[in-house]
């Protein structure tokens, strides 16, 4: 058996097995993430994170640094036809449920054209 201390192509390779079981033990405890779209509600910037599943909003906003960032839920006026990131947090209308919650959907408007409660989720 060949001494890893004498020869290079052993310890090399020990190393890298070495490495990719820590890589792999390291992703196995942290478990899978989602990527969200979010947006701070004290700031307005719009950002990509990739976070647990788990994940309990809201979180912090890397511009302002405030725990007011939540995730968005795309919307398409049907007025106008532009896109528009909506704020998806506790308390608020999901595009899940508008249509039962009518009166709520109302309140909601375009940040284009002014139309109120005419939008649907972009897929």
């Amino acid at each position: 058996m060949a001494d890893w201390k004498h020869n290079p192509v052993i310890a090399i390779g020990a190393a890298v097995l070495l490495v990719l079981a820590v890589v792999f033990i390291a992703m196995w405890l942290i478990g899978p993430k989602t990527s969200y779209s979010l947006k701070c509600e004290s700031c307005g910037t719009e950002f990509q994170a990739k976070l647990p599943k788990e994940q309990v909003f809201p979180v912090a906003c890397p511009s302002c640094g405030k725990n007011t960032a939540y995730k968005v839920i795309q919307m398409i006026c049907k007025a106008c036809g532009k896109t528009f990131a909506r704020i998806d947090k506790p308390g608020t209308v999901s595009a899940d449920n508008m249509a039962s919650s009518q009166g709520a959907a109302t309140a909601i408007k375009c940040p284009h054209c002014g139309a109120q409660g005419n939008f649907e989720k972009v897929k």
